[in-house]
């Protein structure tokens, strides 16, 4: 996708980052919720019910610094 973008395709203009520490923090929340634990350093008893993780927006102007030729995606 990323080469795509690069090329200038014109159906794929931008793409989002998905890097698996997403999942590990995924996972993370699941167990707390599960164990009925609040989150270390949060002040709020349960686990908020939607968190929003950091994704990068990757555009033709910074596509360059995430493309990787050698990558199976």
């Amino acid at each position: 996708m990323i080469k795509k973008i690069i090329d200038g395709d014109p159906l794929v203009q931008a793409d989002v980052t998905y890097p698996p520490s997403m999942i590990a923090t995924g996972i993370s929340l699941a167990v707390y919720g599960s164990r009925n634990q609040p989150l270390p350093g949060f002040y709020q008893a349960k686990i908020p019910s939607k968190i929003i993780l950091a994704a990068e927006l990757i555009t033709k102007e910074n596509a360059k610094d995430y493309y990787q030729p050698d990558s199976v995606f």
